[in-house]
Order: structure tokens, then C-alpha cells, then sequence
């Protein structure tokens, strides 16, 4: 999947719009390995999924180097902390609202009224921090192939294992 990845990238990816290349959690067995990869492939940023803190948009970008990272803003931990993480994200973050509800102990509704405290706190910090970053939304209803999300020509592949 790695060189596939890096192939697409290579030969120009989608077309128009920043690459975004979605790496496993650093905490399982295939994070780092995927920060080393995505490192070299050269996208137009990383997201990383699962941040509680600032401290794993640090720990990432000693693997990424000056590579714009992106955080997947998935859990209830993540959300309390967005300032925190903000202030290292320069470049955006991805509501991961199905973990999120989950998190929550809450049923998605298609008013998605559990998640609008959610998705405002993190809208408000992000937008605090940076005022020309994109906080997006994205709803991939657990789906097991890649997940594209368009939003202000976004694209973000995703480079996950999942078991």
C-alpha cells in the first residue's frame, strides 16, 4: 500500500488540491513506520489520527520533519485539549466524528446535535490559533476502503492498516 501510495503522489495524485496522506496512530505497530514513509513520499501534509495531546503532534514531527501535520480530533480527551493541540497544528483538523460519538457515549442523529459542542470548541480554538486554517468534518461511517474527504479541495488518503 506504502509504494502504491507513493507512486500516486509521485505522478501528481488526484490533480488540483492538497494531498493529504493519513498515517496509522503512533502508538500501534504500524505508526512510526508510516511517519518514516509518508516523510519521504512528499504530500502536501500528514494527519494524524487518534492525538489526545500536543506532545503526539511533537513526537510526529521528529519523524516528518517540516512537513505540515494535520490532527484527527477523534475523542473527547482530544477535544478538552484543543487549545493545546492548536497551538501546534499550523495547518488544520479533522473532526473524526464516529469515534467522537462513540466517545461520547452518544448515536449520530442527522441533526448531529451531540456533536455541535464538539465541533464548535475545536472550530473556535483552531480558527484562535490560525486564522487561515480549516477545521473539516469528516464522516466516513466506519467505512474499511480509503476515506476521501472534499473540502476546500482536500484530499486525504489514507495509508491505515485496519484489523
Amino acid at each position: 500500500m506504502r509504494s502504491n501510495l507513493e507512486d500516486a503522489l509521485r505522478s501528481g495524485g488526484s490533480g488540483v488540491g492538497t494531498r493529504i496522506v493519513r498515517i496509522n496512530a503512533l502508538n500501534t505497530a504500524w505508526g512510526h513506520a508510516d511517519a518514516e514513509a509518508v516523510a519521504g513520499m512528499a504530500p502536501d501534509a500528514v494527519l494524524l489520527p487518534k492525538v489526545t495531546s500536543a506532545g503526539d503532534i511533537d513526537m510526529l514531527a521528529k519523524v516528518t520533519g517540516s512537513l505540515p501535520i494535520w490532527a484527527m480530533m477523534e475523542t473527547l480527551l482530544a477535544v478538552l485539549q484543543a487549545s493545546e493541540i492548536a497551538r501546534h497544528v499550523l495547518h488544520g483538523m479533522v473532526m473524526g466524528t464516529n469515534d467522537l460519538l462513540e466517545d461520547l457515549q452518544s448515536r449520530l442523529r442527522p441533526d448531529r446535535l451531540a456533536l455541535i459542542p464538539s465541533l464548535a470548541h475545536c472550530v473556535l480554538r483552531q480558527r484562535r490559533m490560525v486564522s487561515s486554517s480549516l477545521t473539516a468534518s469528516a464522516m466516513c461511517s466506519k467505512m474499511r476502503e480509503a476515506c476521501w474527504l472534499s473540502a476546500s479541495r482536500v484530499v486525504i488518503w489514507d495509508l491505515t492498516e485496519r484489523h
